[in-house]
């Protein structure tokens, strides 16, 4: 019988991606071309509170994704354990119906490495990683959304690549500190990205049926 993480990953993975092997040691490429905002995969894995999450973990072997304030995605067994981070990077993470999804920020050709930004998701949990992705802009460190350069979180906003609980806390920071002129940050259906992601949750933890 099927777990809820192998649910979650699409049967169909070896048509869109394979793992392989880069400096790092596994990585994700594509098996086939996407155009920009096309789906790649699903992320699958049991959630857990953070104070669950493993401290000793590091590297490789820390596969735990932040999904809200205090939960984590831990390890699926599957195919999205292996993509790598990067910072600057040709796919992101959005919260949609009932999943987290892996979507692509512009066109990936085929036996391209996909990769994401780890940040997009991270918010309060003091969490730092020596970088070795080998792009130019390589930040060194990957830490928190909030450590980004300006112009970088501006990019991934824009994209809608940004964890929801993310971005309304950022909404809440200039609800506070308003000034005149100053660009916001646009409001599309965050309340409910929230419920959507809850939901996601429960689903994992085996307490709603599986969105089709």
């Amino acid at each position: 019988m099927r777990s809820v993480a192998q649910r979650l990953v699409s049967v169909h993975t070896g048509k869109y991606v394979v793992v392989g092997g880069n400096h790092l040691g596994r990585a994700v490429f594509a098996a086939r071309p996407f155009h920009a905002g096309a789906v790649i995969m699903r992320f699958g894995g049991l959630a857990v509170r953070g104070a669950k999450v493993p401290h000793d973990y590091a590297g490789t072997a820390d596969r735990f994704m932040q999904v809200d304030h205090d939960f984590y995605l831990g390890p699926s067994g599957g195919v999205d354990d292996y993509v790598n981070h990067s910072c600057d990077p040709n796919a992101g993470v959005k919260f949609a119906d009932y999943a987290i999804i892996l979507v692509a920020l512009r066109p990936i050709a085929k036996g391209e490495e996909i990769s994401w930004d780890y940040s997009t998701t991270m918010h309060d949990n003091k969490w730092l990683m020596k970088c070795e992705c080998r792009a130019p802009a390589c930040r060194a460190l990957v830490g928190e959304f909030a450590s980004l350069p300006e112009a970088r979180r501006a990019y991934y906003l824009s994209a809608g690549v940004v964890a929801p609980y993310i971005v309304r806390a950022l909404e809440g920071r200039q609800d506070r500190a308003a000034e005149p002129g100053r660009p916001t940050i646009p409001r599309s259906g965050l309340a409910d990205l929230h419920r959507r992601v809850q939901d996601f949750v429960q689903e994992l933890a085996g307490n709603r049926p599986a969105a089709r």
